[in-house]
């Protein structure tokens, strides 16, 4: 079978921020999916699971038959891939492997099966989405607790500006000139700093910890391609109204962590049409109908993160300061 190890470094643990949901540990209960997976993952791996499924995206839990350690992993079905956008995937994976930070899934492992048509990115385990941990928290519950909302915020905020800051030339090919990162038809190297590019409530995971942590970044020089030939679906609540017209940026990461912090409170963001509607009299959406139940402080910041005026909406830094100011001391 050719199946190909891209990478092979088993990461440390690295130290973990215990503040945050401290006292409640999240657990979800999946429903079966059934799943037929390849001979080389039944070889790899033994418990095979699908959590979740975004086309041709997908989130797993499995045992490493070698090791015996719990693992999840992303599949990413390349049939009918350009050759030249997998390779981007690959060698932007190879890349953000080398990315540490409390609030970063850490990746151990990637590989391409290209008999079975499959890229699996191999990570730490993880529990759900935080779109199915907060809907199955809101079913049991009622509501997500506002200093579980503030802890995510602030945890998710420093990984975010982590990857901002970097300004390590990122390799990667593009088939088309209208990738994200406006790459060129010719492989080259290109100097960007680390834009996410695909922040939702259903790429932000949960580790089995009970942390709330960015998944798949650095994929952003691939995306317009994956986007553009209906390999995943980004719900139109979390692309900010500049993504439409331009590529994506800094500030577009801005407004993605919004609207994926107000999806943790009401957990349906992305079933709702009319958001963000700009009526060209508001300076953001109007939250208070989402956020009934959550204090004003909350309501203003997450405010500040879904300007409709990009000029106007803050880089992480900003973002920052208003984090502190705002954030009650108890919280």
């Amino acid at each position: 079978m050719a199946l190909l190890q891209l990478t092979s470094c088993h990461c440390g643990h690295i130290h973990q921020n215990k503040r945050l949901l401290t006292g409640h540990k999240i657990f979800y209960e999946y429903s079966e999916i059934i799943m037929t997976y390849s001979d080389w993952a039944k070889s790899q791996y033994t418990d095979l699971r699908e959590l979740g499924r975004n086309g041709k995206l997908s989130l797993h839990s499995a045992c490493v038959r070698s090791s015996g350690d719990t693992v999840s992993f992303w599949l990413i079905e390349i049939s009918g891939l350009p050759d030249s956008v997998l390779n981007s995937i690959v060698m932007e994976v190879q890349h953000i492997k080398n990315y540490q930070h409390p609030a970063l899934v850490t990746i151990t492992n990637v590989y391409a099966d290209v008999d079975d048509s499959y890229v699996y990115i191999e990570m730490e385990p993880i529990n759900s989405t935080l779109r199915d941990y907060t809907q199955q928290y809101i079913s049991d519950k009622g509501k997500v607790p506002e200093q579980h909302v503030w802890s995510a915020a602030g945890f998710l905020l420093d990984g975010l500006s982590y990857l901002h800051l970097l300004e390590n030339p990122t390799p990667f090919l593009s088939t088309s000139s209208s990738s994200l990162m406006d790459a060129t038809n010719s492989s080259k190297s290109v100097n960007i700093t680390g834009v996410h590019a695909s922040i939702t409530s259903s790429t932000v995971l949960v580790t089995q910890e009970g942390l709330v942590k960015l998944g798949i970044f650095g994929l952003s020089a691939t995306l317009g391609e994956l986007y553009s030939l209906g390999y995943y679906d980004v719900p139109h609540c979390f692309r900010a109204p500049e993504v439409t017209k331009y590529k994506h940026s800094l500030k577009s990461d801005v407004w993605a962590l919004g609207a994926t912090l107000v999806d943790m409170c009401i957990g349906t963001l992305s079933s709702h049409d009319d958001f963000p509607v700009n009526p060209g009299t508001l300076e953001h959406p109007d939250l208070s109908d989402y956020l009934v139940h959550y204090t004003r402080n909350l309501v203003k910041f997450l405010g500040k993160c879904l300007q409709f005026d990009v000029a106007k909406r803050h880089l992480t830094t900003g973002l920052k300061d208003e984090l502190t100011a705002l954030r009650p001391s108890n919280m």
